[in-house]
């Protein structure tokens, strides 16, 4: 049980590290090489690698293969279990590197940029200042300290194969790229169009259809290649809910707030997770804020408001504000959205009581304060002709349900 909880956690800290750690038994085989041979059209096969067949027990083996990519392999303690670490590379492969690396191999120059897209994607991490140590931690704890011990290997026992099936098997025409790239862009034009117009469903589709990894890198480290595609994802969503109608300063807060969370994110599952939140929250941000329809007075009044929910948002002061016949604005604002001015105010400011009731432990007369109503009987009643509750019935019924 101990050895089980240390292999787990040492697996846990490793895919922290963005590496892959798979667990097999043969002839099974894992997919380890981040689609690089399937790209190529090699089958990475168990009697392709002597070594498997030859695995000791309370061994650690590092592995360097044909491509400069590294593996760490061991054999579970009592079991027929393998662990396999990988790949990463000790450090970042330049793109003379991977030309001579491929006229090495007499591998056809047309693969050049999938070789890159593939050396750019995988984890730069140093086998003697970041991954031994940790391998030596787990060694001891599996088989006791100095009972272990760590031996390098290089094999290129595939190169024959990896000849053989390249030759055979010729590279995608350079117009079949080009359509994957049209394709890539008409998928994320269909994306947009869905933002634009609130169609949060149809954007969560659109985004399943999207892969990030096929997206160039331009980093070594996979999780920084992640970041800069959903940061360009978040400035294309930010000028796509402003073409469908809204003000710069709903988007803002919004932009802003992911922008923080996505440099924040340790892992690419939580960027994957945090694509669909964006989507969803910017599509509501339409729904909830489209201006289009109306007129520029109106649109001022409902942007003031928002933007100065504890000011004196008065039909008088907006007038005031505005420049124009306070009864004018009256009309017009009543025409356009459905409701009189103090109908649409005191919604406002009781969304956002709400929002501080359920986010904050402040006490009633505080938060009726930071609404704008520092008359807390009035802030009381509005807030019951609102919701049919008081702001502290609200506040325990909330809590009384979790």
């Amino acid at each position: 049980m101990e050895k089980e909880a240390a292999v787990l956690f040492f697996t846990h800290l490793i895919r922290n590290f963005q590496i892959n750690v798979y667990r097999f038994r043969l002839p099974d085989f894992p997919e380890a090489d981040m689609g690089l041979r399937r790209t190529l059209g090699i089958a990475l096969r168990p009697e392709s690698i002597p070594l498997l067949r030859e695995i000791a027990p309370e061994t650690i083996y590092v592995v360097q293969d044909m491509f400069l990519w590294r593996y760490t392999l061991l054999r579970l303690p009592q079991s027929e279990e393998l662990m396999l670490v990988g790949p990463y590379i000790d450090e970042a492969v330049s793109d003379e590197t991977i030309m001579r690396l491929m006229e090495k191999l007499r591998i056809p120059p047309a693969r050049f940029a999938d070789l890159q897209r593939f050396y750019h994607s995988v984890r730069v991490m140093s086998s003697d200042m970041h991954v031994l140590p940790v391998l030596n931690t787990l060694g001891a704890t599996l088989w006791g300290e100095g009972r272990f011990s760590v031996e390098s290997h290089f094999f290129q026992s595939e190169t024959d194969v990896v000849l053989e099936d390249i030759l055979s098997d010729p590279p995608a025409e350079e117009g079949q790229k080009i359509a994957l790239i049209e394709k890539r862009y008409e998928i994320e034009k269909k994306l947009l169009y869905a933002i634009e117009h609130g169609q949060a469903n149809q954007a969560n589709a659109i985004l399943s259809l999207i892969d990030p990894l096929q997206i160039d890198r331009r980093s070594p480290n996979p999780l920084r290649n992640m970041k800069n595609y959903v940061i360009i994802s978040n400035t294309l969503m930010r000028k796509a809910v402003q073409q469908g109608g809204v003000h710069p300063f709903y988007i803002d807060q919004l932009s802003s707030t992911l922008g923080r969370r996505i440099e924040e994110a340790t892992s690419i599952r939580e960027l994957k997770q945090l694509m669909g939140s964006m989507a969803h929250k910017y599509c509501l941000l339409v729904k909830n804020h489209n201006m289009k329809g109306f007129s520029p007075p109106v649109q001022r009044v409902i942007l003031r408001t928002d933007a100065e929910i504890t000011g004196d948002l008065s039909l008088r002061a907006h007038a005031s504000q505005l420049g124009i016949n306070a009864s004018y604005l009256s009309a017009l604002f009543k025409k356009e959205t459905g409701v009189t001015l103090t109908q649409y105010v005191n919604k406002r400011r009781v969304d956002y009581a709400i929002f501080l009731l359920n986010s904050t432990d402040m006490q009633v007369q505080t938060i009726a304060q930071h609404c704008g109503m520092p008359d807390v009987n009035h802030f009381i009643r509005t807030f019951k002709e609102h919701t049919g509750k008081t702001p502290t019935q609200y506040r325990r019924s909330v809590f009384a349900h979790p």
